[in-house]
């Protein structure tokens, strides 16, 4: 159930989360069912373990979406003070013109 199969690098939609989500709703609901079995104690014991292994990979995909986050964020706002600073640049002859009259 992993969020990213093409790799670190690409960009998550929010279909893709959609997806996530909805595949593991349904693990989650699939394994309640086994877990909620009261004549069968291996197979309660597996759901649960499965589940623990469900909610470590949550965060392990929470960290990479946080990541990914943080990294889309430097990087607009390293843009925008690339786009600020070309703004000043362009506005700067047009403020002197300007000033002269």
């Amino acid at each position: 159930m992993s969020l990213r199969p093409d790799g670190p690098y690409t960009s998550l939609t929010s279909h893709d989360l959609d997806a996530w989500l909805l595949a593991a709703q349904q693990q989650c609901a699939h394994l309640h069912l086994k877990a909620m079995d009261p004549w069968i104690s291996s197979e309660r014991y597996a759901a649960f373990a499965h589940m623990a292994d469900l909610l470590l990979e949550a965060f392990e995909e929470i960290r990479v979406v946080s990541a990914q986050l943080r990294e889309d964020s430097d990087a607009l706002r390293c843009q925008a003070e690339v786009l600020c600073q070309r703004s000043q640049h362009l506005a700067g002859p047009q403020r002197r013109s300007q000033k002269r009259r």
